[in-house]
């Protein structure tokens, strides 16, 4: 092959690659324009929270061992029973809910929107298929906030607060049951027409033998970095451990880590700490975040999403927990305002491409009916409480 032909093929690939990595796309023009306004030095560098981003490389590469080794199996093979289009739906959301406080929002999609497809268009049930996805998006988005690794800015913020984990539950928890029960009554609202059906379901997952040996291993590894998130290991021991481990037992996973939603957030994270540096930028975000750190944090989100959202502003938070509840509430409403949401709509258009609209409109309305529902009392609860 030559050097002519070959060339424009990586170029092409290239390109391809980008086209589908819109918020990788985005954190690069943020992070170029964040060293424009103020050039990095080694001070900017220093204040990159490192730490978060090698907590997350480590609860990627643990997460990864889990789908790889198949750790779901048994759940997916236990909704695969379900007779009834109410129960099998109220069984998807739910298991995404309180998964996503464990695995994080976006594991809990990756894993559940395929099976979710896949078992209700077996069952014959494709009218369901648009609603439930979109459920198990706000559900994830929302069980998610309740612990301080659910999500990347609740363990970005968890960090700069340094609160103790029972303190975050605390404050997180009433509000995630508060999330559930809205749930539930979508649920409800849904599913109404099928209550007395029956499914006859034809999924059946693959047969092969799992390795329980690493399985075991990786979830040692989970409540190790687990334990890592609550301060109680060093984290850089941790990564250094977890590192020498999986490079001896399962290089593989290392493979899969998705290392572009990694540079997503060191690009994020550069472009707060450049602007931060910035005397006429740090004053104009000062009096705009200052005292109103929950409404700033649900109205970037909708724009950037959440997660530079938490980034950008946590510097100028008077009240970081407000901030807390702003950007987790805020990964409601648009298609960006949580990366979690574009992975549902990618799982979605590759096997419907030409629904791709429909499921947009539908997103978009349960979204912003979830956002008000909740975001109104929360304004005046947070109002009040700082």
């Amino acid at each position: 092959m030559t050097r002519g032909v070959y060339m424009p093929r990586i170029i092409k690939r290239t390109l391809l690659f980008f086209r589908h990595e819109i918020m990788l796309d985005i954190a690069i023009i943020a992070a170029i324009i964040g060293m424009c306004i103020s050039p990095p030095t080694f001070s900017t560098i220093e204040r990159l929270n490192w730490k978060t981003i090698f907590l997350l490389f480590m609860l990627f590469s643990v997460l990864e061992g889990f789908k790889k080794e198949n750790m779901f199996d048994p759940l997916i093979k236990l909704a695969s029973r379900i007779k009834h289009p109410f129960a099998l739906i109220v069984f998807l959301t739910s298991i995404v809910f309180v998964l996503s406080a464990f695995i994080t929002n976006d594991v809990a999609l990756i894993t559940f929107v395929p099976i979710t497809i896949v078992i209700l268009k077996t069952a014959e049930r494709e009218s369901l298929i648009i609603p439930t996805v979109v459920i198990e998006t706000i559900s994830a988005n929302l069980g998610s906030l309740a612990t301080p690794f659910g999500n990347p800015q609740n363990l970005y913020l968890y960090d700069k607060m340094n609160l103790t984990a029972t303190r975050f539950l605390t404050m997180m928890l009433p509000l995630a049951a508060v999330c559930y029960l809205l749930i539930f009554l979508s649920l409800l609202f849904i599913s109404r027409k099928s209550f007395q059906d029956e499914l006859i379901i034809r999924y059946q997952k693959s047969n092969e033998e799992p390795n329980k040996a690493l399985r075991m291993f990786y979830v040692c590894l989970f409540f190790m970095v687990l334990m890592t998130v609550l301060n109680l290991i060093p984290w850089f021991i941790m990564f250094l451990l977890l590192l020498i481990m999986l490079l001896i037992f399962d290089r593989k996973t290392l493979k899969r880590v998705d290392y572009p939603l990694l540079v997503v957030f060191f690009c994020f994270f550069l472009f707060s700490s450049s602007i931060s540096s910035h005397p006429g930028v740090s004053r104009i975000l000062t009096r705009f975040v200052s005292n109103n750190e929950f409404l700033s944090g649900l109205i970037l989100s909708q724009v950037i999403s959440n997660v530079p959202a938490a980034i950008l502003l946590e510097p100028y938070a008077t009240h970081p927990a407000a901030l807390l509840y702003g950007v987790d509430i805020g990964g409601l409403g648009t298609i960006v305002a949580s990366l979690a949401s574009l992975i549902s709509l990618r799982l979605f258009s590759k096997e419907y491409p030409d629904k791709k609209g429909r499921f947009m409109l539908e997103f978009t309305i349960w979204n912003l009916i979830f956002l008000l529902v909740i975001a109104l009392p929360m304004y005046f609860i947070v109002k009040a409480l700082f």
